[in-house]
């Protein structure tokens, strides 16, 4: 039944339906922009954290031992 109603033109519905359809569009459409930005955030994080460890693997790569007290050759 709601779906058929989110479906129907809002001047057929009665004013009351039509505006509890609408306050919901606007929740779903703040809930989604919510949601954006916080998948934005996570994926800079990964990108942050795979620069990290690719510097750190470069590192060890470059034979940096910190527990001898410096560079190893």
């Amino acid at each position: 039944m709601h779906a058929e109603a989110e479906r129907t033109p809002r001047t057929l519905l009665p004013e009351v339906v039509a505006e509890v359809i609408e306050r919901n569009a606007a929740r779903r459409c703040a809930r989604r922009a919510v949601w954006q930005a916080h998948v934005r955030t996570a994926q800079a994080w990964r990108d942050g954290h795979e620069r990290m460890a690719a510097a750190a693997a470069a590192t060890r790569a470059a034979g940096v031992d910190l527990d001898a007290g410096g560079l190893e050759r």
